[in-house]
């Protein structure tokens, strides 16, 4: 790679501007041609995430069979396993002000490490609480729709504008990836962004993009975002103002500008409309280049994006299985189920037929209030030869007990049953019992909590990351004090992320640190926690090898007491024995 292009890319530099127009246009051109084929690729699973996030916000639409406005209900088996797991995963995710645990390894013969670890927790806990705007609320969004969708992500950057680390949750439908990519690190990748006029020409106005005219007025980029569910109308472009945003593709590429014959990891923004070339970013640093000598060996591209996974894909492919695909096809056939017993009780409820046209009454609806006797010009025995009513059958058993069958076992797959929405048991059910039956019924939302508590891990690797390089020399920051209503001031230096790389970035016996989130995967609900206060009061009662005060501690954190330190009261210091 030509040395100069390396000084140009690692300055950050927009290296479009060294491109000629039609090396620029044919950049661009492959840019649009590439996410199109990507956005071909993923059209099946795109139309069915469609059709599961209808089923979850249960959104009705006009029916014209069997007759018009016919029975059209819901069932909301979808909408309830993505509740109960949002219900469990979000507190157990987000569940106090230490977010991040920091766990140093390797040799501390002083403790030293240990408390950097501890520093650090503290202060990616501060930044993720107080600092990242929106960093909890898009877990809590994220827990209700990955469970639905299978796939999130989230975008982790540093804006030199607001000199912090931005986390932004990206929706499926808006990175762009081929279907059958084998992973996100080396896929092509496509963020799809809606920006207005005005924020590009702030954009060019920081020489950040380059000064395109094209760009500079209202778009159509409305048209190419996903229907408008509860109507299923795209949404209109017949009119555009000032405000109406153009569709930018951000594709994390790579390119082979400098023409060696090795692509090398970069960031292309294109203006999709327009087809024009915007900005060339590089997407790798200096440490990520490998030499052997003077000559190029490899670079390792610099990641942005996370990818969030409920449960892998039994088919292979790069985005992952939700409730909507293992429930979807259940929910779509109660719902045909719960419409034709509706259907059937309203037709065995008004009944209809056919009449003679010797009968000298009112053709057509007839409405008769109960009690009413309504006088016709006929015998009896003729008004009930010139009617034939249709042989309406009674709503049917056999659909009612398939019915019970496959809401049944939907929610047998989501893991909810009536002991894990809140339902009493049973009066004569033992506790040991139920305890039993909840720690046995949670494994699958254990086992779906460890994958989300690896992926954060993940993202909190990024966040360390920027703070090696863009953390200012010394950073002062408080937090609340645990168990009390005081605050407490921390200290932090750029040094304390410099001297602990990352797992599998140190050297071979350098000490490193692992960053990962706080809380227990194996610990969903409350009645886990207390389960496990009691284990330990068991052991201290019969052993008594246990620090009484830590017990404490740990019983008054997870039931989330506040002032704990001023409820723990010190046991009484132990008198020798030659005193006694």
């Amino acid at each position: 790679m030509d040395k100069n292009l390396i000084d140009l890319a690692l300055a950050q530099a927009n290296l479009a501007t060294k491109l000629d127009e039609d090396e620029r246009n044919k950049i661009a051109d492959d840019v649009v041609e590439q996410y199109n084929a990507d956005e071909r690729s993923r059209e099946s699973w795109l139309k069915q995430n469609e059709d599961w996030m209808k089923l979850a916000l249960q959104i009705t639409e006009e029916k014209s069979f069997p007759w018009e406005k016919a029975s059209n209900v819901k069932y909301p088996l979808l909408t309830v396993a993505a509740l109960q797991f949002a219900s469990r995963a979000y507190p157990a995710l987000v569940n106090s002000q230490s977010i991040v645990k920091a766990k140093p390894f390797g040799p501390d013969p002083q403790g030293e490490l240990a408390k950097k670890a501890d520093t650090i927790s503290k202060h990616m806990s501060y930044q993720l609480l107080y600092e990242v705007n929106g960093w909890e609320e898009d877990m809590d969004k994220l827990c209700y729709i990955l469970p639905i969708v299978g796939t999130c992500f989230k975008k982790i950057y540093y804006d030199p504008i607001k000199k912090n680390n931005c986390s932004e949750l990206v929706l499926p439908k808006d990175l762009v990836v081929n279907y059958w990519a084998t992973n996100l690190e080396e896929a092509r990748k496509t963020h799809k962004l809606l920006y207005t006029p005005n924020k590009i020409r702030e954009l060019i106005n920081d020489e950040y993009y380059l000064d395109v005219e094209d760009v500079k007025e209202p778009g159509q980029a409305v048209r190419y975002q996903a229907k408008d569910l509860a109507t299923n109308n795209s949404p209109s472009n017949t009119s555009t103002d000032k405000k109406t945003p153009r569709l930018i593709l951000e594709q994390h590429t790579f390119l082979d500008l400098d023409e060696d014959g090795y692509d090398e990891p970069y960031i292309v923004t294109v203006d999709f409309e327009s087809r024009k070339l915007l900005r060339i970013g590089a997407r790798f640093r200096a440490k990520d280049i490998t030499y052997k000598g003077d000559k190029l060996v490899a670079i390792k591209p610099c990641e942005y994006f996370i990818k969030y996974t409920f449960l892998p894909n039994p088919d292979g492919g790069f985005y992952g299985a939700g409730f909507g695909l293992l429930l979807g096809g259940i929910n779509e056939a109660l719902n045909t189920l719960i419409n034709q017993l509706i259907d059937a009780g309203t037709l065995a409820n008004l009944q209809a037929g056919f009449m003679s046209k010797g009968l000298r009454i009112n053709k057509g609806p007839m409405g008769i209030k109960p009690g009413e006797w309504v006088p016709v010009n006929n015998f009896g025995d003729d008004l009930r030869k010139g009617i034939f009513p249709l042989p309406n059958k009674e709503p049917s058993n056999v659909l009612f007990q398939l019915l019970g069958i496959l809401a049944s076992t939907g929610k047998e797959i989501a893991s909810v049953s009536e002991v894990f929405t809140g339902k009493f048991p049973g009066q004569n059910t033992p506790a040991s019992t139920t305890s039993a039956v909840i720690e046995e019924g949670m494994k699958v939302f254990t086992s779906i909590h460890k994958r989300i508590h690896r992926d954060v891990g993940r993202e909190f690797q990024l966040f360390y990351k920027n703070n090696q390089i863009y953390l200012p020399g010394r950073v002062e920051f408080t937090l609340p004090l645990a168990g009390t209503n005081q605050t407490e001031n921390y200290i932090v230096r750029q040094n304390d992320y410099q001297e602990l790389p990352l797992q599998g970035e140190a050297q071979q016996g350098q000490p490193f640190v692992s960053v990962i989130l706080a809380s227990d995967p194996s610990m969903i609900n409350d009645s886990q926690k207390v389960l496990k206060v009691q284990q330990l009061l068991e052991i201290q009662g019969s052993l008594g090898t246990l620090n009484p005060m830590e017990i404490t501690k740990n019983a008054l954190d997870n039931i989330d007491v506040e002032n704990k330190v001023a409820l723990m009261t010190p046991p009484p210091p132990s008198i020798p024995p030659e005193i006694q």
